[in-house]
C-alpha cells in the first residue's frame, strides 16, 4: 500500500469525494466500477480500511465490500454480458455465487463459449454459465414488415436483438434469396415459352433447379 504525507492526503481525499459524488449521481457508475474506484483508493492509500472510506464516502461498507468483490469478476465473464455497464448488483451476486462454485477456469470457459456463440440475451448467457450447455433453440418471436412502397424490409420482435451480431450473413443470406428466386422466374418463363408441342409423346421435361420441377407430358 502507498503511504501519503498529511499536507496531501486531505487534499487527495477531497478530490476523491467528489469524484465518488460523480460517479454515484451523474454517471450512475455500476458496481464493477465503483468497485475499482474504491480498490484503487484503498491501494493508494487514502484511507486505511473499507470502513473508513465507507464512512468518508457515505455509503455502508456492505456496497463497498460488494462493489469490490464484483469488480473482481473475471474479465471473460463480465465481457460475455458486454461489458461492466451491463453488470448490475443483482446480476453481480449471481455472478460471485457461479464463480465460487465453478471455479475461476471452468466460469471463463463456460464464459468464452458464450461469445463464440454469440448469445446476446442475458438469460441466455446465464443459462450456459450456470449449466455448461447452450440454451435449448426456442421458436423466435419475430415480424417482418414491408414499408416504403415495398422497398425497406422491417424485422422486429423481442428476438429481433439476436440478429445485430450476424447483420452480414443475413444480407448475405437475403441476397442469395433474391437470386434464387430471378433464377427460379427465369427458367419458369422458359418453360411458359416453350413452342407448343414441345414434350409431346413420352418425353418429360425437368430443371435442374432444385425450387422447379416442371414436367409436360402427353395428355
Amino acid at each position: 500500500m502507498t503511504v501519503l504525507h498529511d499536507d496531501s492526503l486531505d487534499a487527495d481525499r477531497a478530490v476523491s469525494c467528489r469524484v465518488h459524488e460523480g460517479l454515484r449521481s451523474h454517471s450512475k457508475a455500476g458496481p464493477v466500477e465503483l468497485g475499482n474506484y474504491y480498490h484503487t483508493h484503498l491501494t493508494l492509500g487514502f484511507w486505511p480500511s473499507q470502513s473508513a472510506l465507507a464512512a468518508a464516502l457515505a455509503v455502508s461498507p456492505g456496497h463497498v465490500s460488494r462493489c469490490i468483490a464484483i469488480s473482481g469478476l473475471p474479465k471473460p465473464v463480465v465481457d460475455a454480458f458486454g461489458g461492466s455497464d451491463h453488470v448490475s448488483f443483482r446480476l453481480g451476486r449471481k455472478l460471485l455465487e457461479m464463480s465460487q462454485r465453478l471455479g475461476t477456469d471452468e466460469i471463463c470457459r463456460r464464459a468464452k463459449a458464450a461469445k463464440v456463440l454469440k448469445l446476446v440475451s442475458p438469460s441466455d448467457v446465464l443459462r450456459l454459465l450456470d449449466s455448461g450447455s447452450a440454451p435449448a433453440p426456442q421458436n423466435p418471436q419475430l415480424w417482418v414488415s414491408v414499408e416504403r412502397g415495398a422497398k425497406t424490409l422491417r424485422i422486429q420482435g423481442p428476438d429481433a436483438e439476436k440478429l445485430i451480431s450476424h447483420i452480414d450473413a443475413l444480407e448475405r443470406a437475403i441476397r442469395a434469396c433474391l437470386i434464387n428466386l430471378q433464377d427460379q422466374q427465369k427458367i419458369a418463363n422458359m418453360f411458359a415459352n416453350l413452342p407448343s408441342g414441345v414434350g409431346d409423346g413420352d418425353k418429360t421435361f425437368e430443371t435442374s433447379s432444385p425450387g422447379i420441377r416442371r414436367k409436360r407430358r402427353k395428355r
